[in-house]
């Protein structure tokens, strides 16, 4: 399904969805559980292109920002247009979209909603997601550029689990050992940006509100188990862009409150009757800075830092009560030399972190109060040719991770390597765009 899906930026494997940030139109996604984000809520019809940035980025993104940053950015209204779509395929797949969009003056809307339910291959996969949204603009010169969007999204999976060896070997893929596995979800995002230029500031402003229920069903565990879990994620965000003495400055500061809650059910779905709800509430406040200086004509240095206070109120009723603090920041320091008009090289250092997520806190075997955020120190080294035909870059990089999350399987908790981890890999992107609206990654 594609709520399960993950995006895997450095080689994190396992913890990968902690260690990458996920944006929407430049919107944090990301949850404050170890719950991917998924991605269904967004149908490949809204989007019109996927920004990446590899490697650590904390200075403007913030906690877990440590492999990289996805950003997927959605279309915007291109005069009116009213369009549906009907596609029908393998395992009884269907997949319906209608949508209206119109500009008129300076304003502009656009309206979609999006349903697919699949079968799937395997026994006991049957899924249905639908997503509706609404984003609305207005320009005008002598007052602050407004944009809202509204989007809601709701999935159902049935969930089949994994194979043993000996069924792949004999070619039963379909087989499932979980029949009464399932799962659902229900997002709603809204949010509200500002942005007004004053002289040569230009001021973002941006209020975000992120509602998730869900519930889970999982009888084949031993023992079984059934929750359901409530989060609410409320975020204020000013940026102030402007260039001084041939600088571009970037800075500002990110408010967070997020409020999340596990309700143990029984197999009826009814809270169980003893006190074992389990709740986080964790509010971070950030300053952040960000300059882009043009040293030469073909130098340039790019430098950030950022620091952010997180306090983190935990409850496991009857059993813990905790409250904790941490202050941890983050640096950028890059530079980019142009070796002729369309190759460089660049060289860049960089601090990142991630807390720990809630139900890394608590798992099998238990509450662990001592678990410490991971911090990543990283360098990197890399030469890119871009040009209009195609564009290849490859890169060298090395990560230092400090009090990395592990799951560690003898005692069924989630802890830190007493000692540090070393991550090095290298990355090669090639793109070749042979005629127009035809572009192949590899």
């Amino acid at each position: 399904h594609g709520s399960f899906a993950t995006v895997d930026l450095r080689g994190f494997g396992d913890s990968a969805v902690q260690n990458c940030v996920i944006l929407i139109d430049g919107i944090k996604m990301n949850n404050i559980d170890m719950s991917n984000v998924d991605l269904n809520q967004i149908s490949l019809a809204q989007i019109d292109r996927i920004e990446i940035l590899r490697g650590g980025a904390s200075v403007l993104y913030g906690d877990s920002a440590v492999g990289g940053v996805i950003n997927i950015i959605t279309k915007k209204p291109e005069g009116k247009k009213v369009f549906t779509s009907i596609n029908y395929g393998s395992y009884d797949t269907a997949d319906v979209k209608l949508g209206v969009q119109n500009v008129v003056s300076n304003f502009s809307y656009s309206g979609e909603f999006a349903k697919r339910s699949s079968k799937g291959y395997r026994d006991h996969q049957e899924s249905e997601v639908a997503n509706a949204g609404v984003k609305i603009s207005y320009k005008d010169e002598k007052l602050p550029e407004i944009n809202f969007a509204l989007r809601f999204y709701e999935g159902n999976y049935q969930l089949p689990g994994g194979i043993f060896q000996t069924d792949w070997d004999n070619g039963n893929f379909s087989k499932t050992y979980s029949p009464l596995d399932e799962s659902s979800r229900q997002d709603l995002n809204m949010s509200l940006s500002l942005n007004k230029r004053f002289s040569n500031i230009l001021s973002e402003t941006e209020l975000l509100f992120k509602q998730t229920n869900s519930e889970s069903a999982f009888p084949s565990y031993f023992p079984p188990s059934y929750d359901e879990r409530h989060t609410e994620i409320y975020s204020l965000g000013q940026k102030f862009k402007t260039n001084l003495l041939f600088a571009d400055i970037l800075f500002g500061g990110e408010y967070y409150r997020n409020l999340y809650k596990i309700t143990p059910l029984t197999a009826d779905k009814l809270p169980t009757p003893t006190d074992d709800d389990q709740r986080l509430n964790r509010n971070s406040l950030a300053a952040f800075l960000d300059i882009k200086i043009p040293i030469f004509s073909v130098l340039n240095l790019t430098c950030g830092v950022r620091n952010e206070t997180f306090e983190q109120h935990f409850v496991v009723e009857s059993v813990t009560d905790t409250t904790k603090s941490e202050s941890l920041y983050a640096y950028y320091v890059g530079l980019n030399y142009m070796l002729g008009k369309n190759e460089s090289v660049y060289l860049k250092s960089s601090r990142s972190y991630r807390l720990p997520k809630t139900d890394e806190y608590i798992s099998w075997g238990g509450y662990n109060p001592t678990l410490k955020p991971q911090t990543n120190n990283e360098a990197e080294f890399g030469l890119k040719h871009i040009s209009r035909e195609f564009t290849v870059s490859v890169g060298i990089f090395t990560n230092h991770i400090e009090n990395e999350i592990y799951y560690n399987s003898v005692n069924f908790m989630n802890e830190n390597y007493p000692y540090p981890t070393l991550r090095e890999g290298a990355e090669l992107h090639f793109e070749v765009k042979p005629v127009d609206n035809l572009v192949i990654n590899l």
